[in-house]
C-alpha cells in the first residue's frame, strides 16, 4: 500500500485587501489558507506575496507615507487629510496622518541621537587630543596696578 501524505493545509478562498497609494488606491486579493491539525486561517507568505508583507501592518504605499507626513509638516492634520483627498483622490483619515507622523518622529529621533553620540564621540576625542598634546603655560606672577589717587 502507498500512503498519500495528507495535506497540512487547505485552500480556503481569499481575503480582500486595498492598498493606497499615491495614485489612488489599488484593489487585490490574497489567498488564505487552513491548518488540517489547528483550524486556523493563515495567508501565503512566500514567492511574490512576500513583498506585500508591509500590508499587514499598513494599507498605505511607501509614496502616500511620505505624501501624507509632507502635507502635515505644512498643515494641520484635518487640513492635510483634506488636501491628500482633493489632490490626489485617497481617503486617509487625520488619525492615521497623525499616527504616521508619530512613527516617523520615533525613527528620526533614533537616527538624531544616533548622529549626535557619534558627533559628540569626535568632538570628545578631538579634545582630548588637544589637551594632550598642548604644552603648559608658564605662569607668570600676577600684575598688580597702583591704584589711582583722589
Amino acid at each position: 500500500m502507498s500512503r498519500v501524505p495528507k495535506k497540512r493545509a487547505i485552500f480556503k478562498g481569499y481575503q480582500p485587501r486595498q492598498l493606497k497609494t499615491k495614485f489612488g488606491p489599488t484593489f487585490f486579493a490574497l489567498p488564505r489558507l487552513k491548518c488540517q491539525p489547528c483550524g486556523r486561517l493563515f495567508q501565503l507568505n512566500s514567492g511574490c506575496l512576500a513583498d506585500l508583507k508591509a500590508l499587514a501592518e499598513a494599507n498605505i504605499s511607501p509614496g502616500l507615507k511620505q505624501v501624507a507626513i509632507d502635507c502635515a509638516a505644512a498643515w494641520p492634520y484635518r487640513p492635510a487629510q483634506q488636501s491628500i483627498q482633493r489632490l490626489i483622490g485617497v481617503a486617509i483619515s487625520h488619525e492615521q496622518i497623525r499616527q504616521l507622523c508619530l512613527q516617523e518622529a520615533v525613527k528620526v529621533k533614533a537616527q538624531e541621537q544616533a548622529n549626535f553620540q557619534q558627533a559628540d564621540e569626535q568632538a570628545l576625542a578631538e579634545t582630548v587630543e588637544v589637551l594632550v598634546e598642548e604644552k603648559p603655560r608658564p605662569k607668570k606672577p600676577p600684575q598688580i596696578e597702583p591704584s589711582e589717587r583722589v
